[in-house]
């Protein structure tokens, strides 16, 4: 064998070596992360006979929201995931009621929505990554638990029916590690989720700007659609 040969073949085991000796002393990552995704809708007429009607929408944009993330090396490169987070956002809409004469106004009120995603996820870490930086890409399966929210002048919708919607998503990111335990870390999540909700309005008139207002009491559905790119931002602890 020539000498660079054995140079190169060294060093290829020193690579293995060290990536397998850090993975076996530190196979496990928690991370505490902020959420941003950048649009949403929301279906207020999903029971509509009409397609069109069915398919009209506003969006809510610029969400924020907060999650942990748990990680573990389940061979060479490849790791495996849980994730739970909490998103949570709302936009000004206005809502057309009838009050007890029967005339009709319209509110501003607060329209959104909460939702909790439950992801499962695999990684896989590029090759030509090392001990401090880590380059990843991913892909997964979520449970999504939600339900939308209307509130405002005193009115609060309440949740008669919510299903658990189901995706998948991938992603991919880096890791920067300050120290062997500590480190920084970036995501980019592309995921679709469609929750449905079904609300109702208040049962008794409520009083607003001196009127007495009596709402609609049959339960309306809404889906809820987070079709917007997500990006993550958290703090690592590998151990």
């Amino acid at each position: 064998m020539t000498r660079p040969s054995s140079i190169l073949g060294l060093f290829s085991v020193l690579f293995l070596w060290t990536n397998l000796t850090v993975a076996g002393n530190r196979p496990f990552s928690v991370e505490l992360r902020g959420s941003y995704t950048t649009t949403s809708k929301i279906f207020f007429n999903a029971d509509a006979v009409s397609e069109i009607e069915r398919n009209r929408f506003f969006s809510v944009d610029n969400i924020f929201g907060l999650g942990v993330d748990v990680r573990r090396d389940i061979a060479y490169n490849l790791k495996l995931g849980f994730s739970i987070e909490y998103i949570s956002a709302s936009s000004p809409s206005t809502q057309t009621v009838r009050d007890q004469t029967g005339q009709v106004l319209q509110l501003q009120l607060d329209d959104g929505y909460q939702l909790i995603p439950v992801e499962l996820s695999g990684y896989f870490v590029i090759p030509f990554s090392g001990d401090r930086v880590k380059v990843y890409m991913g892909g997964g399966v979520g449970f999504y638990f939600g339900e939308r929210e209307l509130e405002g002048a005193g009115i609060t919708t309440r949740t008669v029916e919510k299903d658990i919607g189901f995706g998948i998503q991938v992603m991919s990111g880096v890791d920067y590690f300050l120290t062997p335990m500590i480190g920084l870390r970036g995501e980019l999540k592309f995921r679709d989720p469609q929750v449905e909700s079904t609300n109702r309005f208040p049962d008794e008139p409520v009083e607003y700007r001196g009127r007495s207002i009596l709402f609609d009491q049959r339960p309306f559905r809404s889906k809820i659609n987070i079709d917007g790119i997500t990006f993550n931002l958290g703090i690592v602890l590998q151990f």
